[in-house]
């Protein structure tokens, strides 16, 4: 009886932390298209694309490890690949390259979301 509990317990504590695992990658995908969004949106505007991108970089880079430890690494290269790009795109005053990078990440994000729902 005790291995059965116990084995009640142990599929539980996996159930639940798949779970949120899952939800805590949803939510952090959502967030870094919420900021895309906004930088996609900045119609003739440097500076608030500037400052959208310092809040995506900074948020990007604080969770990135523990992003890597749910997401293929290719991914998470991909999106900082293209985070970097937007990087370039801003200090060149190419407004629209931004913008198109941006629709792009939005895309592979919305990949990765759908590809990890799709595991769960």
């Amino acid at each position: 009886m005790k291995i059965f509990r116990f084995s009640l317990i142990l599929f539980l504590t996996i159930i639940i932390s798949s779970v949120l695992c899952s939800f805590y990658i949803r939510d952090n995908l959502s967030f870094y298209n919420i900021y895309l969004k906004n930088i996609e949106s900045i119609d003739k505007n440097i500076e608030m694309a500037k400052k959208e991108y310092a809040l995506l970089k900074s948020d990007f880079y604080t969770k990135k490890d523990m992003l890597q430890r749910f997401i293929n690494k290719e991914h998470i290269n991909e999106i900082e690949k293209n985070i970097l790009l937007i990087e370039n795109a801003i200090i060149n005053n190419e407004l629209t390259e931004c913008q198109n990078l941006s629709i792009e990440t939005q895309c592979l994000i919305t990949q990765i979301i759908d590809y990890t729902t799709a595991i769960d």
